[in-house]
């Protein structure tokens, strides 16, 4: 609990609760200190806070970032809100002065918890991420200013919808993943196709992007006319979430030697939640499909929160690369702010908000 402090017969004494006016302490330099209301639970006991003192339930995310309250514990503060209904698991750092924080925050666990960050003062980033894969990184300062990234941060965990202002929701699932088929016909040497990109949603995280699917013939198996037509479908892009963006689907190369035919094998896709990128293959008809070790990309961007009286930077929250060819799909970044100065952002196919409240 934040010390509150009161003014008797020319000393300073600590308390933890009751009123200045109570105590004979009226200096006005005290009154904010006692006016701050506290975070409370919604359930004495439950470990699930709510609301401030003499508050409504949250709705929003604003409405606990944007107030200055008494929240309970030391750095880092470890509890969980629940806001809209939903429980976040949280890591808090509150700082009550000017800060300036740059590298990584948070600690070593992954995707089981966000990272709040709240500053009553300016807050100065410098390439500030966080140490491993999150559910969101959530700032707040009344003036922030700098750089900060969920690059390949996202959290390998199930979406949830995120109200973070009234009418600026970001949902719990978000861009669909991209898909790619080379269809061959007889005669024709090879056809390529993909990788083709996942969606890119308003808000959320993208969908991964597909594999490269190659549909071909050679002189010793596939004979071109004598040999069938292929349909080959690359790995999908898996669908990105509000914390992640999808995996990329594993590349497939495809021959059909039987002619009269079309074989129509499919690469692996990316899986749910980030979490693993789709394998590459060989697919031969009338053979067993050859699993190569390259996969596509996994944990693509995560979300990022940058919310304050006044907001300027840049910030970012991309996928990455696999060895399969199907790229992790973008993060997303949110700016919510009294005042939107210079703002820069890079998402990939990530969704995005940059907006004045």
């Amino acid at each position: 609990m934040r010390p509150r402090f009161e003014v008797s017969a020319g000393a300073i004494r600590m308390r933890t609760s009751g009123s200045p006016e109570a105590n004979g302490a009226t200096h006005p330099a005290f009154s904010k200190l006692y006016s701050m209301p506290d975070l409370e639970e919604a359930t004495l006991g439950s470990g699930i806070y709510d609301h401030w003192t003499g508050g409504t339930p949250f709705s929003y995310w604003w409405e606990f970032l944007s107030a200055w309250g008494i929240i309970p514990g030391t750095n880092p503060k470890s509890l969980t809100l629940r806001i809209g209904g939903i429980n976040y698991p949280v890591v808090i750092y509150e700082y009550d002065e000017d800060t300036t924080l740059s590298g990584s925050i948070g600690n070593s666990t992954e995707d089981s918890h966000g990272v709040v960050v709240i500053c009553h003062g300016k807050l100065t980033l410098s390439n500030v991420t966080t140490a491993a894969r999150k559910r969101g990184l959530f700032i707040w300062g009344d003036e922030v200013v700098g750089s900060a990234n969920m690059t390949q941060k996202g959290a390998h965990a199930s979406g949830q919808n995120l109200y973070l202002y009234p009418g600026v929701t970001v949902p719990a699932a978000a861009g669909l993943g991209g898909t790619a088929t080379a269809n061959k016909p007889v005669g024709t040497y090879s056809v390529t196709a993909g990788p083709t990109a996942g969606a890119a949603p308003s808000l959320g995280c993208g969908g991964g992007y597909s594999g490269k699917a190659i549909a071909y013939m050679t002189g010793s198996v596939c004979d071109g006319d004598s040999g069938g037509t292929i349909a080959a479908s690359a790995g999908a892009g898996g669908r990105g979430t509000s914390y992640c963006g999808g995996a990329g689907g594993g590349d497939i190369t495809a021959c059909n030697p039987v002619a009269g035919s079309t074989y129509s094998p499919s690469g692996e896709a990316g899986s749910a939640n980030g979490t693993l990128g789709g394998r590459s293959c060989t697919c031969t008809r009338g053979y067993a499909t050859e699993w190569g070790s390259n996969r596509g990309g996994n944990t693509g961007g995560g979300l990022l929160v940058v919310t304050g009286k006044s907001v300027s930077g840049s910030y970012a929250s991309t996928g990455g690369s696999g060895t399969g060819y199907g790229t992790s799909g973008g993060g997303c970044v949110v700016a919510l702010a009294n005042e939107i100065g210079s703002v820069s952002k890079s998402v990939g196919n990530g969704g995005y908000l940059i907006q004045e409240v």
